[in-house]
């Protein structure tokens, strides 16, 4: 049986809502072409301005409620609204098992199909491009061993990622290419230039101690 998840609920398994159909557009691709005066064209700097981006989906999902009488599925589809409506939220949908998309959902009006049955659509038309993984990545480098470290960490996502890194010790990370330094906390914390790309990404440590990197995939 199709169902979509919220945060680990399976909307079947609780509500007794059935997925019937779902339409969810491709991203918009998001290029960088400049005109050339005198050159009777354009020239496309999409890569030289660090890759191709892309514009939000519009995802649309269409429910059955199938458990109890009329008077019950009524009452789970004002939970329902209750939980999720007007509310940003990460929902899992049956043919992309751990990864989520993310948005700020609606739920449509209950739709008459026959008799007492009805359905209704749960929706967003401005849901985050990319695909995010769950539950997200942690890795571990034991660092104990000399003051200086180099490190490498593969992202096999398509979006670049800013990952939350901690640290057990004293000491600083840096990106591989730049010169901006960061004092390393015992918190998970965000910083502007340690990010993950489509590569092998390499960052310079300086102390002793755990240094964790916490992020998700991000794919199309």
């Amino acid at each position: 049986m199709r169902q979509l998840k919220i945060k680990s609920i399976g909307l079947l398994e609780h509500w007794g809502f059935l997925l019937t159909q779902k339409t969810i557009s491709q991203p918009e691709p998001k290029d960088y072409i400049v005109e050339v005066p005198g050159r009777n064209g354009s020239v496309d700097l999409t890569e030289s301005m660090g890759g191709v981006r892309y514009g939000d989906r519009e995802v649309e999902f269409v429910l059955l409620p199938i458990e109890g009488d009329y008077t019950q599925r009524m009452k789970n589809y004002y939970e329902l609204v209750r939980f999720i409506h007007g509310k940003v939220n990460d929902i899992e949908e049956p043919d992309r098992p751990g990864e989520v998309l993310r948005g700020r959902w609606k739920v449509g009006e209950p739709s008459k199909i026959n008799g007492d049955l009805f359905s209704f659509k749960l929706f967003c038309k401005n849901v985050y491009p990319y695909y995010i993984s769950v539950p997200p990545h942690e890795i571990t480098y034991n660092l104990n061993s000399g003051d200086s470290h180099d490190i490498s960490v593969d992202y096999n996502g398509v979006g670049t990622v800013w990952p939350l890194v901690k640290f057990t010790g004293n000491g600083t990370i840096t990106a591989e290419g730049d010169n901006i330094n960061y004092n390393l906390t015992s918190s998970y914390t965000r910083y502007d230039h340690i990010r993950l790309s489509k590569t092998v990404n390499n960052f310079k440590i300086q102390g002793n101690g755990d240094l964790t990197f916490l992020y998700s995939n991000e794919s199309l």
